[in-house]
Order: structure tokens, then C-alpha cells, then sequence
């Protein structure tokens, strides 16, 4: 277990930012991110999900963290009824892990009585974890796992048991009724390289990850979705960290149309797979949504994916949408809600990789 990693910082950062999404189908909220040079935006839709964000900064690598100022967001605003976050500030102090060498990842077990780790609430992390099958998380950069707080709702709780990146169990307790994106329990990894810019896509071959997530739905008011999500930039600029974000879901319940973002494309496949595209927001502060369903934009949940991230991002280079520079700074799974019906739920991950050429 480690305390404000650079990974949960950069998360923190991203995380607020990441997702006041209104669940219901009327509102959606974003995840927004920034950096030490831009001003917060408020872009997106799932992790981005929010109304008038107050987001942090980002912290470079090799930068301390340090409060930021509290700045609104950018984006549209949405219907009146969508909560106003407030940006919790970030803790000043010095992060003190338990430890310091990599763990790989067992395989899963899908058994709480077997995790290693167990980390309470929304602060804290289980790793650091290495794991050969994730790009990213074996060279220097190695990954986290942990409950991230997005815009908690009060008396909201959290529980996060680990062994590794793709093998993990979460669970949470949402209040009954909450209308914005909560929390994201996930497993990272950051790619940016070290000067601070991102990885550019145009390096890579192919990039393609499986994600094995199961949720447990016990309450009829559940909203959540589950899946991915791909944090960009252009490459060789530093100053475009994470300015793109696209969200891939898997699943999701009870969350309306892309959490209340607007379709712009149905029936699209990639191999044998048909997807659906969103977008919250427009241009360089919107932030787009990939969900399974069928040619006439339906919603499809699936437990186990394998999806071509590759594939899905040159999609989105060739129709304009980000730049022929893209980069890629971090990947993310994991299940973000907005409600549990007020009892606890359990999702768990029995695999995921990440594989590049």
C-alpha cells in the first residue's frame, strides 16, 4: 500500500476532473484534467463527468504535489438538477509507502479471504505492481490499484482488495438517488515518458488490452459503467498531457445515453465487435465515449472484452477528432458509479493486459 503515488496524484488529478458525470440520461458530467501550464477544463463524459468542476492541476513527473487554485470548468452547462462538485484539495504530505519493490500479479482469484492487500476508503492504493502482461507497468513505470475519489457523496464508503493489476475486488456503497459520477475504482498505469510528453501513438504497431470485470448488481437503483479509460496527448508537447480522453465501455447499468453525452456515430465495428461513439463537449475540450451495442447504437454489456485500442484511436486521427501527433500518458480500468441503491456492491477483475507492438 502506498499514499499518494505519482500515479494516484496524476489520478487525483485526473479524477475529480475524471467523472461528475450525471448518471441519469438527462445530464452528463466529465472528467477533467489540466496541467501546471493550462488552465483546468472540465471536458468529456464519464471520467470527465462534471458540471462546473473545480479540478486540480496536473502534476508533472518529478513535480511535488501542492495545492492548486481552484479554478471552474469549461465546459457546457448542464442541466440545473447536476450537483456542483467541490475540488477536495490535494495532501501536502510526503508519501510514506510500505513498499518499495514491485509485485507481480498472481492470477486472479475472485476471493476476498485471498487478496494481499486491503486498502479502506479513497485515499490510498495497493501496489506498486509490475505484471508482464500489462504495457506500462514493467519498465520504470510500474502500476496502482486503488478506489479514486471523484466527487464522493457524503457517507459514501469504500473498499479495495488487490493482488495485482488484473486481479482485484472493489466494493462500494453509493447513496440511493446520486446523479454524478462518484468514484472510479480502477488499476493504472502511466505511460508518459520521462521528459514529460507522451508516448506518440505513431511509435506503435498495435495496441490492444482484455479486460475480464464483473459487477454485481444487487439494488435496482445501480448506475455504473465499466471499461476503459485512455488519457492522451500530443506528442513531444509536455503542455498537452492528458487533453484528450476517451472512455471505452464494456458495460454499464442504468446509465442512459453515454451518461447524457450525444451519439455521433452508431454501427461501427472493429473486428467482430459493433460499437457506438459519444461525445461530451466539443472540440479539444470534449471528451468522447466508445460503448458496445449493436448497429443501431443499443447498449451491449459484455463480462470479458478483448478491444483494439489502436484501431479505435487512428478511427478517431483519420475523422478529425484528435490530432495525427496523438500520444499516449496513462490507461485506466475499472468501474465508475454513480449509485449502488445505498447497499454495498462488489465488481471484480479476474484479468486484464495491455499488449503493444
Amino acid at each position: 500500500m502506498i499514499r499518494l503515488s505519482r500515479a494516484q496524484t496524476v489520478l487525483a488529478a485526473i479524477g475529480v476532473a475524471s467523472a461528475l458525470t450525471a448518471c441519469s440520461p438527462a445530464v452528463s458530467a466529465l472528467h477533467a484534467v489540466s496541467n501546471s501550464s493550462r488552465a483546468p477544463s472540465c471536458r468529456g463524459a464519464v471520467h470527465r463527468h462534471c458540471s462546473v468542476p473545480t479540478p486540480r492541476s496536473l502534476i508533472p513527473r518529478g513535480v511535488s504535489s501542492s495545492p492548486a487554485p481552484r479554478l471552474a470548468g469549461t465546459s457546457p452547462s448542464p442541466s440545473p438538477t447536476t450537483p456542483t462538485p467541490t475540488t477536495p484539495a490535494p495532501t501536502t504530505s510526503t508519501p510514506t509507502p510500505t513498499a518499495t519493490t514491485p509485485t507481480s500479479a498472481p492470477t486472479g482469484t475472485g476471493s476476498a479471504s485471498a487478496y494481499a492487500c486491503t486498502v479502506t476508503g479513497f485515499s490510498d492504493q495497493c501496489g506498486p505492481y509490475s505484471d508482464p502482461a500489462i504495457y506500462g507497468s514493467t519498465a520504470g513505470e510500474v502500476g496502482y490499484v486503488g478506489n479514486q475519489n471523484v466527487n464522493l457523496a457524503s457517507g459514501e464508503t469504500g473498499t479495495m482488495n488487490a493482488n495485482g493489476l488484473g486481479d482485484w475486488q472493489a466494493t462500494v456503497n453509493a447513496p440511493a438517488g446520486n446523479t454524478a459520477v462518484s468514484e472510479w475504482s480502477n488499476s493504472n498505469v502511466m505511460l508518459t515518458q520521462p521528459d514529460n510528453t507522451p508516448v506518440p501513438l505513431s511509435s506503435l504497431n498495435s495496441l490492444t488490452s482484455e479486460l475480464d470485470i464483473i459487477p454485481q448488481t444487487t439494488a435496482p437503483g445501480t448506475s455504473e459503467d465499466l471499461g476503459w479509460d485512455v488519457w492522451g496527448g500530443d506528442s513531444g508537447k509536455s503542455s498537452s498531457d492528458y487533453n484528450y480522453e476517451m472512455m471505452i465501455w464494456s458495460g454499464q447499468i442504468n446509465r442512459g445515453t453515454c451518461g447524457g453525452g450525444t451519439v455521433l456515430h452508431t454501427g461501427i465495428t472493429f473486428g467482430s465487435q459493433t460499437w457506438s461513439l459519444c461525445e461530451w463537449g466539443t472540440g479539444s475540450t470534449g471528451e468522447f465515449i466508445w460503448y458496445l451495442s449493436d448497429a443501431s447504437g443499443n447498449a451491449v454489456s459484455q463480462e470479458d472484452t478483448t478491444i483494439n485500442i489502436y484501431a479505435m484511436l487512428q478511427w478517431m486521427i483519420a475523422r478529425g477528432y484528435y490530432p495525427a501527433g496523438y500520444g499516449l500518458n496513462m490507461v485506466t480500468v475499472g468501474s465508475e458509479v454513480c449509485s449502488t441503491g445505498g447497499v454495498p456492491e462488489t465488481v471484480t477483475v479476474r484479468k486484464w493486459t495491455l499488449s503493444k507492438s
